[in-house]
């Protein structure tokens, strides 16, 4: 598993262009503002660099195909997943992760004008609600949240109060290296890691992993 996030707003974007797929410019060349079609580029972008240090037998630009709920994919020539990934971007940052096995990555930028405690109500479980403090704690939450959701590819389908992220002592709290924070949950008889990273200022950053 490796996992990378970009500043959009450090790369050449000209340059950038040059690296990523013809359906990628078609879609990127629909949105309406510049910032958009920035982190449009420049998270596939990111994508393909990635699977150039990674993964062998995959030729880049990668052509992404999306199933019925909206999740993309990179199929080999028997129509099997080549790789997992996951990809996510807010603000002036796109993030990607690669893998083995399911996964799923979201960043999200941090808000003033986001009521936390009243989104907190419709996506946290009660035990996950007695230990949020704060809004950057919220934040932490929400992208594991919303990396569950594509690592499992039901998106909204999946009822984000129905999946309890804890750690072994059934807390929100546990420091590992890089203040770093690990959870574990289960989905439909699955179980995922869920990694809380060190983020950017003013952003959260988590990622999810199938355990096998």
């Amino acid at each position: 598993m490796k996992y990378r996030y970009l500043n959009i707003n450090e790369v050449n974007i000209e340059e950038v262009t040059k690296h990523v797929s013809s359906a990628r410019l078609e879609k990127t060349s629909k949105l309406k503002t510049d910032a958009d079609k920035k982190r449009s580029v420049c998270v596939e972008y990111l994508l393909n660099e990635m699977i150039n240090e990674v993964v062998e037998g995959i030729e880049v630009p990668v052509m992404l195909t999306y199933d019925e709920k909206g999740k993309p994919h990179i199929y080999d020539n028997d129509g099997k997943d080549a790789i997992q990934f996951s990809l996510s971007h807010s603000g002036d940052y796109v993030a990607c992760i690669v893998s083995d096995r399911e996964c799923g990555i979201d960043i999200e930028k941090h808000s003033d004008r986001r009521d936390y405690e009243k989104i907190a109500k419709r996506i946290c479980t009660e035990s996950e609600l007695k230990m949020i403090k704060s809004s950057e704690e919220f934040y932490d939450l929400w992208t594991l949240k919303e990396a569950i959701l594509k690592a499992t590819g039901m998106g909204l389908s999946l009822d984000m109060r129905k999946v309890e992220f804890v750690n072994d002592s059934n807390g929100l709290s546990q420091e590992i290296n890089n203040n770093e924070k690990t959870f574990i949950t289960e989905v439909f008889g699955t179980t995922y890691k869920g990694t809380i990273l060190k983020a950017p200022e003013g952003y959260s950053l988590s990622y999810v992993e199938e355990i096998i």
